[in-house]
């Protein structure tokens, strides 16, 4: 946790702020970590507080000595509830149990009001009580409502740990919302530096770690949590070190637990692109510039999510795009849009940069960062914006692709790189194209001694015609019958883009302004015409 964070939440408490909101993936080091400081705050003024915690299944527990003191005098009736006649009451004075408020935040809730001055309460998984139409959820926002004046007359704090940003209209107004950042650099250092080998009688071996195998571990657990990280870590941790591999694969399968995020884990470097010659020398020129990327952020046909934001009367979509460009902005991020043709190399090239400039890639899919709850979107893409900027450490470089683009005058000021046109390639680029493919899927000289001319195919189509040809083990022109391109079945596809790139866009090409010239009431062939030689 920042210590900006840590900072706010003691000067909320020392200037009677009553209610925060904590949106974090790891809880229990947020309280870990907030007790550990107002502990020492409360030594340096030498004062008192009490700090508790409620959660749904454990209720109330105390996180210090005063928090435990007066849970004890809750439960033998020293302190009771404002009301005597309440089932609180009769359930604490009945001495029965020392589970105190399990399965009822309503019941926490009606207790502090007899919190004492200057305590601080965590209320879990808070977002899990507040967003609904049941009666109890209204009770609950109505009980916080309630604490608002109450905590703010003599210094008592209520923190609302929560996974997502959900709170009810009623209540979001007074609540001090922060956002509890993944782990920085210095704490993941301590992390890997805490790295420990249990030996087979089991006791503990500290190990060394070279300062470059330090960095390199440090790069693998970045946009994990603090917890996440240090399990990562007892689990990679070996005799002569870290076993780095093992990170990237656990940090792998974290990350793409997170809602609208996947980590790309392909193998394609610009070697296996063909054509597009300008934007592999345009990607290089910025992997190779002052400010390299730490990361790329691959999202695809944005162009829905630009529909969605004209048809969604919710206003999630909106809300969605709006906040991942203000991200974007903040962390002053670059980016372009590829645009163009289905099956034209703009989703290929943006994998391949990743591996070309040994940066990890991820994909951010809006559409699967929805959430069917009230806010639940908004609080999913933050979370994903916010995996993104702990593994690009403010730095990531953002490629959207689309067929069907829709101008935006606010996705066009952020993505500053602009659109890029990618058009089916020309015969040049095919032919480079089947000589890639055609040694991608191994082809032998003998089926491959015959290929179609291909004009109106899509890079896409090529690399389809080649892995026919190797599952049936036919030549290239008999694959090349199964084959019906897009510019057949689907004129428009190719057409309206063009129209649209025509004399505005970059041709991903030569890098010129896109001036080709074609008849769009000519289709191409499905098998087009054999050559002989691929070299002609």
């Amino acid at each position: 946790m920042q210590a900006s964070l840590l900072e706010n939440i003691r000067r909320a408490h020392g200037r009677s702020v009553p209610l925060i909101g904590i949106t974090t993936s790891d809880p229990s080091a947020v309280v870990h970590l907030v007790t550990e400081t107002m502990e020492k705050h409360f030594q340096k003024m030498k004062t008192n507080g009490p700090m508790i915690q409620w959660d749904i299944m454990r209720g109330v527990l105390p996180l210090n000595d005063q928090g435990g003191e007066w849970i004890r005098d809750m439960l033998s009736g020293n302190t009771p509830p404002a009301d005597p006649s309440s089932p609180l009451a009769a359930a604490l004075n009945s001495k029965q149990s020392t589970d105190l408020c399990v399965n009822d935040a309503v019941k926490f809730l009606e207790i502090l009001t007899q919190f004492p001055e200057g305590g601080i309460a965590f209320f879990h998984q808070a977002h899990r009580w507040l967003i609904g139409e049941s009666d109890m959820i209204k009770v609950i926002c109505q009980g916080i409502a309630n604490l608002r004046n109450e905590f703010k007359s003599n210094n008592r704090l209520l923190i609302l740990l929560s996974s997502e940003i959900a709170y009810p209209p009623e209540i979001c107004s007074d609540i001090m919302a922060f956002d509890d950042p993944l782990p920085s650099e210095d704490e993941l250092r301590a992390i890997v530096k805490k790295g420990h080998q249990p030996s087979i009688g089991g006791e503990i071996q500290e190990i060394k770690v070279s300062l470059e195998h330090e960095n390199r571990a440090i790069g693998c657990l970045s946009g994990l949590s603090h917890f996440a990280a240090e399990q990562a870590m007892a689990l990679a941790v070996r005799k002569n070190g870290v076993d780095t591999s093992m990170l990237r694969e656990i940090r792998r399968s974290v990350i793409n637990q997170t809602p609208g995020l996947k980590v790309y884990n392909g193998k394609e470097t610009f070697d296996d692109v063909a054509g597009v010659e300008y934007m592999k020398g345009f990607m290089t020129r910025i992997f190779k510039g002052k400010r390299p990327p730490n990361l790329i952020v691959q999202i695809d046909e944005i162009e829905k999510e630009m529909a969605a934001v004209d048809s969604d009367s919710s206003g999630t979509s909106q809300d969605q795009l709006a906040t991942l460009l203000q991200s974007m902005e903040d962390n002053n991020s670059n980016g372009l849009i590829a645009y163009g043709p289905p099956g034209c190399t703009k989703s290929f090239l943006a994998k391949s940069s990743g591996n070309t400039f040994g940066v990890d890639m991820v994909q951010l899919d809006l559409g699967g960062a929805k959430g069917s709850l009230v806010g639940q979107s908004e609080s999913q893409i933050r979370e994903a914006l916010k995996v993104i900027n702990a593994l690009s450490g403010g730095n990531a470089y953002y490629i959207a692709t689309s067929n069907k683009l829709k101008i935006n005058s606010a996705l066009m000021r952020r993505f500053t790189h602009g659109v890029v046109f990618f058009d089916l390639p020309t015969e040049e680029e095919r032919t480079a194209i089947w000589k890639v493919q055609i040694k991608a899927y191994n082809i032998s000289a003998q089926n491959a001694k015959k290929i179609p001319k291909a004009e109106g195919w899509s890079a896409a189509e090529i690399r389809n015609c080649c892995s026919l040809a190797d599952q049936f083990g036919c030549t290239l022109l008999e694959a090349s019958k199964d084959i019906i391109p897009v510019s057949v079945s689907d004129p428009e596809s190719i057409n309206g883009p063009r129209s649209i790139a025509y004399g505005r866009f970059k041709n991903a090409s030569d890098g010129q302004v896109y001036s080709k010239k074609w008849d769009d009431k000519k289709v191409a062939s499905p098998t087009g015409r054999a050559v002989t030689n691929l070299d002609d």
